[in-house]
């Protein structure tokens, strides 16, 4: 081989191991940094969503104590109001208002009046069939009367998951001694999740235990959370991340699960900068060994060539009296000379 072939070779191998190198250390060092940030993103989405049916819990709450904390309310629990259902419980404008449930109770769970409505149709729907735990007096909504800030949550209806809340009636000064409970609450239906989820930046979907549309994978989770409090579990692909974490109901039964999907936009990004920097290295590295094999052929390969060429023709002929003219000053010159 000669030595401009081994030089080329040389090269060839320098600017391969440098290829591969700057090829690994791009995806050991800042590709990971890419997924993390993604993958922190995701939690926060994750959070967010969890924040976000709060914030609907606590509106809905604020809803409840409006009605639940009146001295009109607080006589009709006590028989004192009998005008108080014609002049105030309108099923329309609650059902306008996305307000699907309205339960009023007095002090021995006896329901004073009560409505649930089905979101799509705005029919009645029964509450005996809708709910497996019947309301009396030892339901966990209405044994907490001695808490003045009320209980909010998912429940469990058989139409879908409500978000509900429960506060003692009290007079319009916020005192008692309580006389009922009011309990409040609202569909999570998937067009109301994904109106709550895009409020919260978020794409956000919410499955209940007994739903039928619910993915196998969101099934098989609650199915595992038996017993658990809270379990989260992160989903893959190519294209998305999805989170999901399981909620409890007011029961204290994990019953729901809370689902985001975030694009994989994050990593995208990553792969087309490693990419970039990647084309950019092999333009440079191009460059530079192209520049180097020039000024190597220019300052060594060439003269020593010509040397060899020399060499070769003195030991044919013999004529040591032909010298080769170098004006170079360096180890080649010298041998030239």
């Amino acid at each position: 081989m000669t030595l401009q072939r081994k030089i080329i070779f040389a090269f060839l191998v320098l600017g391969a191991g440098f290829a591969i190198a700057a090829y690994t250390g791009l995806q050991a060092a800042i590709f990971p940094a890419f997924e993390s940030f993604e993958r922190e993103s995701a939690a926060r989405n994750l959070e967010r969503a969890k924040r976000a049916i709060d914030a609907e819990l606590s509106a809905l709450q604020i809803l409840n104590r409006e009605y639940s904390e009146w001295d009109h309310t607080y006589e009709y629990a006590q028989g004192r109001r009998d005008q108080f259902v014609a002049e105030n419980l309108d099923v329309a404008y609650w059902n306008n208002i996305n307000i699907n449930l309205m339960l009023y109770f007095d002090m021995n769970g006896r329901m004073l009046w009560g409505e649930l409505i089905d979101p799509a149709t705005s029919n009645d729907l029964s509450i005996d069939d809708e709910f497996e735990v019947g309301f009396s007096a030892d339901h966990p909504l209405l044994r907490h009367r001695d808490d003045l800030g009320g209980i909010r949550g998912l429940m469990q209806a058989r139409s879908g998951p409500l978000l509900i809340t429960a506060n003692p009636i009290l007079t319009s000064a916020g005192t008692g001694p309580a006389v009922g409970t009011l309990v409040i609450g609202k569909f999570m239906t998937p067009a109301r999740a994904q109106e709550l989820g895009r409020s919260a930046s978020v794409d956000l979907s919410l499955y209940s235990r007994n739903d039928p549309s619910a993915p196998l994978n969101v099934r098989q989770q609650m199915d595992q959370s038996a017993g658990s409090d809270s379990m989260i579990n992160w989903e893959f692909s190519e294209k998305f991340i999805d989170g999901r974490e399981v909620l409890a109901d007011v029961f204290g039964d994990p019953s729901f699960v809370v689902e985001v999907s975030v694009p994989r936009t994050i990593t995208k990004i990553g792969r087309n900068t490693i990419q970039s920097a990647l084309l950019l290295l092999a333009a440079a590295t191009t460059i530079f060994l192209a520049a180097s094999m020039f000024f190597m052929r220019w300052l060594i390969i060439s003269p020593v060539t010509a040397l060899t060429r020399h060499i070769l023709w003195i030991r044919k002929t013999g004529d040591l009296n032909q010298q080769l003219n170098s004006s170079r000053r360096d180890e080649i010159g010298t041998l030239s000379s």
